[in-house]
C-alpha cells in the first residue's frame, strides 16, 4: 500500500514532469542561432576583404618578378655555360603574354607563361635580351635586363627587377628605381 500513497505519487508524478522536460530540450542550434552565425561572418568576411585584395595583388607581382628573376638567371648561366648568344624575348607583342629564353641555336630553353593581373614592362626598352658569354646583359643599354613589375588594377604595389653592368640581378619593392 505504500505505492499508492500521496507523496509516492507525487514522487513519480515530479519525476515523470523531469523526464518530459529534459527530452523537451534538443542538442543542437536552432534556425535563429544558425542565422545569427551566419550574419556574424557575413560581416567578419566584409570587412576581411579589402585586406586580402591588397595581399593578392603584392603575391601576383611578386610572383611575375620571381619568375622573370629566374629566367635572367638562367639565361646568364646559360649564356656563360654555351659561350654567349642567349636571349630572352617576349612570347608575343610584349613582356605581358610571357617570355621565352633560346640559345644561339634557336633552341627554347624556357617558355614564361603570362601573369594574369600583373602588368610587366622592360625598363630598358627593345624587343630582346642578349647575354654574352661574361654574363653581360645587352639590348638596352644600361637598364638591358631590368623590368618592372605592378598589379594592372592599381599601382600600390610594385617590383623593380635590377640588372647591375656587371650582371647582378636584384629586386627592389614599390616603385624604387634601379641605378
Amino acid at each position: 500500500m505504500m505505492n499508492s500513497s500521496p507523496n509516492t505519487k507525487l514522487f513519480y508524478s515530479c519525476a515523470a514532469m523531469t523526464s518530459v522536460r529534459k527530452s523537451h530540450f534538443s542538442k543542437g542550434f536552432n534556425v535563429v542561432e544558425l542565422m545569427l552565425v551566419v550574419a556574424i561572418l557575413g560581416l567578419l568576411a566584409t570587412a576581411a576583404l579589402p585586406a586580402m585584395t591588397s595581399t593578392i595583388h603584392r603575391m601576383r607581382v611578386r610572383t611575375a618578378a620571381d619568375a622573370i628573376t629566374s629566367s635572367l638567371y638562367l639565361a646568364r648561366s646559360e649564356a656563360i655555360k654555351r659561350a654567349g648568344g642567349v636571349t630572352i624575348q617576349p612570347a608575343g607583342a610584349t613582356w605581358n603574354t610571357g617570355w621565352i629564353v633560346r640559345d644561339a641555336a634557336g633552341n627554347i630553353l624556357r617558355r614564361s607563361p603570362a601573369f594574369n593581373g600583373v602588368t610587366l614592362t622592360h625598363l630598358g626598352g627593345g624587343a630582346a635580351i642578349t647575354v654574352d658569354r661574361w654574363g653581360k646583359f645587352t639590348g638596352g643599354g644600361a637598364l638591358a635586363g631590368s623590368f618592372s613589375a605592378v598589379p594592372s588594377t592599381s599601382s600600390s604595389v610594385s617590383r623593380a627587377v635590377c640588372v647591375s653592368i656587371g650582371g647582378r640581378i636584384s629586386q627592389k619593392p614599390n616603385s624604387a628605381t634601379c641605378p
